[in-house]
């Protein structure tokens, strides 16, 4: 099957995910994305590299530590991509986002015992929201801490209400 017409499901609605995607569908120009960054964030913080998570998430654009990282990637294999670039270089204590955990087939791969076993060399993590969102307001995300999670990291991750 082409990467870029898989099928995925949603756990918590009855619907299908990717049906019809197809490559460049999400894409835009480099100067709309900075413009949005620019609109939305701190822009003097980012680099922009142009490519495939498969060649751009390499020793040559990505830091040796960091302490939180956000995906939002929709497909499977660029998830797994993401999580196997990303995830040795999170710190202790760091956090990894991931938009796409509700999906089943992402799931699944983030969760693949053999990538924790053989690639990582550890126990995979505790992945908050696993399958169902973190709530009703943001129902696709989900998160890992690396390294040992005592209750109080945790709590401390959360707003308080």
């Amino acid at each position: 099957m082409n990467r870029y017409n898989e099928t995925d499901r949603h756990a918590r609605r009855n619907s299908r995910w990717f049906s019809g995607w197809n490559e460049g569908k999400y894409s835009a120009s480099l100067e709309v994305v900075k413009s949005n960054v620019e609109k939305y964030g701190e822009i003097s913080v980012c680099a922009f590299h142009r490519g495939w998570f498969c060649h751009t998430l390499s020793d040559r654009c990505l830091p040796n530590e960091i302490c939180f990282a956000f995906t939002d990637v929709d497909v499977v294999s660029s998830a797994r991509e993401c999580l196997t670039a990303i995830w040795p270089r999170i710190t202790e204590g760091g956090v990894y986002f991931s938009h796409d955990i509700a999906y089943i087939k992402v799931l699944q791969a983030v969760l693949d015992e053999k990538l924790w076993k053989e690639v990582f060399k550890e126990f995979p993590p505790i992945l908050f929201g696993a399958g169902y969102g973190l709530g009703d307001f943001s129902p696709h995300l989900g998160f890992m801490v690396k390294g040992k999670s005592t209750p109080e990291y945790i709590k401390s991750l959360a707003i308080e209400k």
